[in-house]
């Protein structure tokens, strides 16, 4: 297992306040939240760093590899509302038997 890399990060107030916000009600660290904030965004990170190292060599697929990246973040975007949808129908379903 390879140990964490630790950085140091600027945020503004408003940031900082809603990662707070969020950790309070979560019950998880701050930099927990922002740990694992980064780690569900390093799939995007990688391809946006991959379209920029192609945009810099003016190589036209750097439109494409950014397409996908942002087409793929849209698409896990619409499978993770579909999922609430599903759990918030159980949660119904739930209250409706116990009523």
């Amino acid at each position: 297992m390879t140990k964490s890399k630790r950085i140091q990060v600027t945020l503004t107030d408003e940031v900082f306040k809603q990662i707070e916000e969020l950790a309070a009600v979560s019950g998880t660290s701050r930099s927990g939240i922002v740990s694992e904030m980064m780690t569900l965004v390093a799939p995007q990170l990688q391809e946006l760093t991959k379209a920029l190292l192609l945009a810099k060599k003016r190589n036209l697929d750097s439109f494409d590899v950014l397409e996908n990246a942002l087409m793929s973040s849209i698409n896990e975007a619409s499978q993770l509302g579909l999922e609430m949808k599903q759990e918030k129908r159980k949660w119904r379903t739930k209250q409706d038997d116990m009523s």
